[in-house]
């Protein structure tokens, strides 16, 4: 695979961290398969009773919850082999400790080799898109409003976002040899 000499931003919840794994250990129901997006209304919360043990449990929740994917390293070189610039582009809650706790995952989880990356937190992923970037993200609504801006976008298979087959890798590496 040529390096192209693009953007590739990556997102890190749902694509690199299992946030939902972590999300549901938190509510007291680890294992739950989470099947669509906004699966806590499911149990009958609002999404304010949803957020408020993530927030109230700050860094921690990233820090000592939040684990990566077993794909994760796999991902990683792939996304190297693929982009000369890598952007993380990550989504953080209004408590502050959710973006320490988000620096303090990269910092124990993330290879050396990758820390060249920089890791950016902020929800408005679309501000970044434009011609030749592309965006690597598990929401569905993010997809869309990169590609609307103008950049290319490609939806990491999950169950949430309507993906059932097998391997997400397989399925990242053929979409990213198809970009440059």
């Amino acid at each position: 695979m040529t390096k192209s000499k693009n953007l590739l931003c990556l997102d890190l919840d749902g694509v690199v961290i299992d946030f939902t794994s972590a999300a549901c250990e938190i509510h007291g129901r680890p294992g739950y398969h989470v099947s669509h997006w906004d699966w806590y209304l499911d149990w009958g919360m609002t999404p304010a009773q949803f957020w408020k043990p993530i927030k109230d449990a700050g860094e921690a929740f990233y820090a000592e919850l939040a684990k990566p994917y077993p794909w994760m390293d796999e991902l990683l070189s792939i996304v190297d082999e693929a982009a000369e610039h890598v952007l993380i582009k990550s989504a953080c809650t209004t408590n502050p400790a959710s973006w320490s706790g988000k620096v303090i995952w990269w910092d124990k989880y993330i290879p050396a080799k990758y820390k060249k990356w920089e890791l950016d937190l902020g929800s408005e992923k679309y501000l970044l898109a434009a011609p030749g970037r592309i965006l690597v993200d598990d929401y569905v609504e993010n997809i869309k409003a990169f590609s609307d801006y103008g950049g290319c976008a490609y939806l990491f298979p999950q169950p949430w976002n309507g993906y059932t087959g097998s391997d997400p890798i397989a399925r990242l590496r053929a979409a990213l040899d198809n970009w440059k």
